[in-house]
């Protein structure tokens, strides 16, 4: 058992120490891998002083208590942010750095009591004697450990707050993806859904186990476990973002003056539909797996919010439903020519780009059908 829990501690931290060298000498200037590193690198550190604390290494952890307490509370935020960098560009980032102050508070906090407060002695004492009745008794001990379980309900508290903030974010990453491109597959964030759940289970079952069992070698195997699991589950989120691609767009404005929208002009009368659907229609645009709608903004000679306002007002859907409806009546009638064809030549005659788009697609054309 001994050999078991040495194992898991030092893989817990060599794991993601290991990957986040590997994403960062492999980035070629992707935000988001840049993001992943640094959330790797966090989670490592924070491990490694774990590895330090379970092996009574008080000396050596005793350096390092302040910061183990600010990263603990930046693990969450640091998902976040890797989210985030897949759509937004650096400026955008940098405006959600808030996310890290809290860590950083109780980083600093921690600092000035625990050093500040406590002889070397007394964070010996403190340290051997973590989560027993002995530390009770002496009044800057016991405040120390207040601050021990604030911290654990200040980290409680941001699992269930970041479990709701990344099922809005996944959510709203999807419509903004959709509203500006025709095959969104590889883009989503959808497999966010079931690491999210596991990070709230896994984090909230940490923080129990931390603030209600006293740490002792014989009785912490578990917990060591439960936390080598959410490092693992951080080190496969990391393997998927080699795969993550990020939207090539600047998400700007294009600085062309569009003819305004005449509000009561009946659809026939308007320029840019017909213009949109001669291009749709005539030139097939819909055909090609990357058409985007800043693209065909620019072959319309308009901006991509005009038309995203166009495509909702006359069609009442957004860009990604628009195209794959010409590509579904397209392959439809591609198949009454054609039967028996194979669902990968579907793809590429329809311009899906993927089988998961055409699958999609025709699972929200049946959901239409059954509505109407």
């Amino acid at each position: 058992m001994e050999h078991l829990r040495l194992i898991l501690l030092i893989a817990s931290f060599v794991l993601p120490l290991a990957l986040g060298v590997i994403l960062l000498l492999n980035c070629n200037k992707k935000l988001s891998r840049v993001m992943m590193a640094a959330l790797l690198f966090n989670v490592s550190l924070f491990f490694l002083f774990n590895y330090f604390l379970f092996n009574n290494l008080h000396r050596f952890y005793s350096f390092t208590y302040s910061l183990h307490s600010a990263i603990m509370l930046w693990v969450f935020p640091f998902i976040y942010l890797y989210l985030k960098s897949i759509l937004l560009d650096r400026k955008g980032l940098i405006k959600e750095l808030w996310h890290l102050i809290p860590g950083l508070v109780v980083g600093l906090v921690s600092a000035l009591l625990f050093y500040g407060l406590l002889s070397s002695e007394e964070q010996m004492l403190y340290l051997m004697n973590h989560g027993t009745e002995l530390i009770l008794t002496v009044p800057s001990l016991k405040m120390i450990h207040s601050l021990r379980l604030i911290r654990g309900g200040l980290v409680a508290i941001q699992v269930l707050c970041y479990f709701g903030l990344f099922i809005r974010l996944r959510k709203w990453h999807r419509l903004q993806l959709e509203d500006e491109f025709s095959d969104v597959e590889k883009l989503s964030i959808d497999r966010m859904k079931w690491y999210n759940i596991f990070f709230m289970l896994m984090g909230l079952l940490c923080v129990s186990l931390d603030i209600f069992i006293p740490l002792r070698q014989n009785n912490d195997l578990l917990f060591i476990f439960f936390l080598f699991l959410f490092s693992l589950a951080v080190w496969a989120l990391g393997i998927t973002s080699f795969k993550q691609q990020e939207p090539e767009t600047d998400w700007v404005e294009m600085d062309v003056q569009p003819s305004p929208i005449v509000e009561d002009m009946p659809p026939k009368d308007n320029p840019l539909l017909n213009k949109l659907i001669n291009y749709m229609e005539t030139n097939q645009a819909f055909l090609q797996p990357n058409l985007s709608l800043t693209y065909t903004a620019r072959q319309l000679g308009t901006n991509r919010t005009y038309l995203s306002t166009l495509i909702n007002n006359e069609f009442g859907v957004n860009f990604n439903t628009y195209i794959n409806q010409y590509r579904m009546d397209y392959i439809n009638r591609y198949l009454n020519d054609h039967p028996g064809v194979h669902l990968e030549d579907l793809v590429h005659e329809g311009g899906f780009g993927s089988a998961s788009t055409l699958k999609r697609a025709m699972k929200n054309a049946k959901q239409s059908a059954a509505e109407d």
